[in-house]
């Protein structure tokens, strides 16, 4: 209750941070000199929108512990949202030589849900794995639709993969897994955690597939009753 009461002063500074920055790093009012305080802007601009994404976590899991999480259904374009969701990360893959592309599959239905959550559990599993494959990887968005019309949307890697206890131990919140040469990497352990929550809210579920040394595919569900003809 009191993280959910603070959160409007934890956001607007932060908030005024990344304006002003984007202002800077854009060079909006007239070039910046020396260069290398446009190196010094980017890398504020940077460190300050990854504090507002942690903080942002932080405060949903809150909401979710103090039983606040409402979700603002509408209709949702899934083809759109897979779309708009692997643009969002691209920068992200090609700093690390990735190829991450979207493999042919049916088309999917719209459905009702909250599109910000969604995209919200997309753009977490196609983080985690651009940040997992090896250099010059690949990262694969597939979906599909089953026998009983529920909505199936994986995302793989070609990173060192999980054992199953290691899958269990990486959905507990604040867990980070070591997954080898691969490091220790930004963020507090809770993409995982809140996505499967989401996901749930949906009345869906996430899980994860891996083989150690091989790859790993996150599997998000969607319920056949959130499609309507109506949408």
């Amino acid at each position: 209750h009191f993280l959910a009461t603070v959160s409007h002063e934890l956001r607007t500074p932060l908030n005024s941070i990344i304006g002003f920055s984007e202002l800077m790093v854009m060079e909006t009012l007239g070039k910046i000199e020396p260069p290398v305080y446009a190196e010094y802007t980017h890398m504020t601009l940077n460190s300050a929108t990854h504090l507002l994404q942690l903080v942002n976590d932080i405060l949903d899991v809150s909401a979710i512990e103090a039983g606040g999480l409402n979700l603002e259904e509408q209709p949702v374009d899934m083809d759109q949202l897979c779309k708009d969701s692997i643009n969002g990360v691209r920068p992200l893959a090609e700093e690390r030589n990735l190829t991450i592309q979207s493999a042919p599959g049916p088309a999917l239905p719209t459905i009702l849900a909250d599109r910000t959550r969604l995209e919200q559990i997309f753009l977490n599993l196609l983080t985690n794995a651009i940040k997992f494959a090896p250099v010059g990887g690949d990262v694969t968005l597939m979906r599909n639709v089953s026998d009983t019309g529920d909505i199936i949307v994986s995302i793989l890697d070609n990173g060192p993969g999980m054992t199953g206890p290691e899958i269990d131990a990486a959905f507990e919140p604040f867990r980070q897994i070591d997954r080898g040469t691969t490091g220790k990497h930004e963020g507090v352990g809770l993409g995982l955690s809140l996505s499967r929550t989401l996901a749930e809210a949906h009345g869906g579920s996430l899980s994860l597939e891996s083989v150690k040394g091989e790859f790993t595919r996150a599997v998000l569900t969607l319920p056949a009753e959130r499609v309507s003809d109506d949408l």
